[in-house]
């Protein structure tokens, strides 16, 4: 009897490995160089508030609106850390690169934000890709705690349909955000002036 129930251990644990899904791979988000070289900065302080997401996108697989009413999640391709977090330091990271001597610090940051320093709020209602293969970010950002809203949508075609290239496109797409937030620091009065 032992030698049979020895053999279905056996068996049940090829079978077991055999079903084993592979490791996912891990992305992460980086910065983007400005698409032209940074004007010189007004002396200013800002400090990114946590960026917020869509619900459906606060997890650690990659997920993508890809309708109006429909998203797909990767059960292979996670996020490598959580994805606001990502965003909210990425963000700040591509805003220094296009205000540079602005003291820029951000939610994730042990730093403390130098005093006085200008929140940037930002909430991103839609991420994903179109039917045509273009990633879509929609937000809503303001500078200051009584800034106007700002609404950006945003679009960067994605090389093809993989994750790496749908991560990439993002990742180009959040600098387009950054850009968009350093052209409404630079035309708010005083921008000059700030201490």
């Amino acid at each position: 009897m032992r030698p049979r129930l020895n053999l279905t251990l056996l068996l049940s644990a090829a079978m077991l490995a055999g079903c084993a899904t592979p490791d996912p791979s891990l992305y992460t988000l980086d910065r983007v160089a400005p698409h032209a070289a940074p004007a010189p900065a007004p002396t200013l302080a800002l400090t990114v508030r946590r960026v917020s997401i869509p619900v459906y996108a606060d997890r650690r697989e990659i997920v993508r609106q890809v309708g109006a009413v429909t998203v797909q999640r990767d059960h292979l391709a996670h996020w490598a850390g959580p994805l606001d977090d990502m965003l909210t330091s990425v963000l700040a990271a591509d805003l220094r690169a296009r205000l540079p001597g602005a003291a820029i610090t951000d939610a994730t940051s042990p730093i403390a934000p130098a005093p006085g320093a200008e929140p940037v709020s930002v909430e991103i209602t839609r991420m994903g890709m179109d039917e045509r293969g273009a990633v879509v970010l929609v937000a809503e950002f303001a500078v200051g705690n009584s800034g106007r809203p700002h609404l950006a949508r945003l679009q960067t075609t994605a090389a093809d349909g993989s994750t790496a290239a749908y991560v990439a496109a993002l990742n180009q797409t959040i600098g387009d955000l950054a850009d968009r937030i350093e052209a409404t620091v630079m035309a708010e009065p005083g921008s000059e002036d700030r201490d």
